[in-house]
């Protein structure tokens, strides 16, 4: 993934916890409780999550409450949409965060951020843009692994849900992160990136 270096912690007080700090490098927090029985698919799962959020620089996003994360990209917006003016960013916040984004863009990062910043001018729902970048992480976790019942037996426990020793479907219900997953991993696009990079398919997904 072209990820340059991250430091990886696994705790045993928080056995379920499975993020990505911000720091410089990123690190990578695991409970204990996800690598108990998650064999080389789960393990393979985790990182495979957590260095497409580094890959992607979706670490920051994600870890922003979804208020803070709405300024933040109100601020991107107005380095190229003056009167843009979002309602649910108050008008002091704006003015800060217009000037905090525009002390740190550089004019070729500028540049390049033109497309983003004007897609995410249409951004309604922060909440679901977060659920959306954790998907992303999730798919990427998926390929890297290939494995889909090790993958969602990582998402249940993450969830602090229980799981079963038999099959996985019942447990799987109502937990947004795993349904989606599954999903995808009956969608052509899977098969067609699993394809793509050489990787057999063996008799498909089954939980």
């Amino acid at each position: 993934l072209g990820v340059s270096g991250f430091d990886l912690h696994v705790v045993t007080d928080r056995p379920s916890v499975l993020v990505v700090e911000p720091f410089d490098p990123p690190a990578i927090i695991i409970g204990a409780g996800l690598l108990e029985g998650a064999g080389q698919g789960g393990r393979a799962f985790i990182l495979g999550r957590c260095l497409k959020m580094i890959q992607a620089k979706l670490v920051t996003p994600l870890k922003l409450e979804e208020a803070r994360l709405q300024g933040l990209l109100a601020g991107v917006v107005r380095q190229y949409m003056a009167d843009f003016e979002p309602a649910a960013v108050p008008p002091a916040e704006l003015v800060e965060q217009t000037r905090l984004v525009g002390k740190q863009l550089s004019r070729r990062v500028k540049g390049d951020l033109m497309p983003f910043a004007l897609e995410c001018s249409g951004i309604e729902d922060y909440g679901k843009l977060k659920a959306d970048l954790t998907r992303v992480a999730n798919q990427a976790g998926l390929l890297a692994s290939g494995d889909l019942q090790a993958a969602v037996r990582v998402l249940l426990k993450a969830a602090g849900k229980a799981v079963p020793s038999g099959a996985l479907a019942d447990a799987a219900r109502g937990v947004a992160e795993v349904e989606q997953l599954l999903q995808y991993a009956v969608s052509e696009e899977y098969f067609e990136l699993r394809q793509r990079v050489g990787l057999s398919m063996g008799s498909g997904p089954r939980i």
